[in-house]
């Protein structure tokens, strides 16, 4: 939740996005669901952080921006077709990429996908890169864990259309804000 705040009081175009997500940080749910630091469901609106992860506040920061970068970045639409673990990890070298680089709080002290080689490209040409050595790939780490995607939730076409243009409309708030 003071991740959340903190998105909201100093990132106006996250912390529109994340005032329409709920938050879920209980441990048991957590363990449920195999997540062993964070995941999002767009559909669901719902971003779950575990508590038992162990993350001071800067890398929260860093972790709750990540999974609403997954929905303000529309990647489960943008995945078309593509191995669901792979694009995934694509897309979290370009989130993290891009955290670090405009200092979103700390990445977590545990580990997580970032190579400098990939700055510049896109989730797309990352994937592509990823897909020459398939089960080198399927061995990284989401930040759910091991060969575990941390965009969670059905990819029912339809249901993902209305969640993205939630996302649009409340990045287009903050963005406003931001101007205002």
């Amino acid at each position: 939740q003071k991740a959340r705040r903190r998105l909201m009081d100093h990132y106006p175009l996250l912390g529109a996005l994340a005032a329409s997500f709920d938050v879920e940080e209980d441990p048991r749910l957590c363990q449920q669901y195999d997540i062993r630091v964070a995941a999002i469901d767009v559909g669901m609106r719902t971003i779950w952080v575990n508590p038992a992860a162990g993350l001071s506040d800067d890398e929260c920061l860093f972790v709750f921006a990540h999974e609403l970068l997954h929905a303000g970045l529309n990647h489960a639409s943008r995945r078309r077709g593509r191995d669901p673990l792979l694009w995934n990890i694509a897309c979290d070298f370009i989130i993290n990429g891009w955290l670090i680089e405009m200092q979103v709080g700390s990445a977590p002290s545990m580990g997580l996908l970032h190579d400098v080689a990939f700055s510049g490209q896109s989730s797309e040409d990352v994937y592509d890169s990823l897909a020459q050595d398939i089960r080198r790939a399927r061995k990284l780490a989401t930040l759910r864990g091991v060969g575990a995607q941390d965009m969670l939730g059905d990819d029912d076409t339809k249901q993902f259309t209305d969640a993205e243009a939630y996302c649009r409309r409340a990045l287009a708030q903050g963005f406003g804000r931001f101007t205002s």
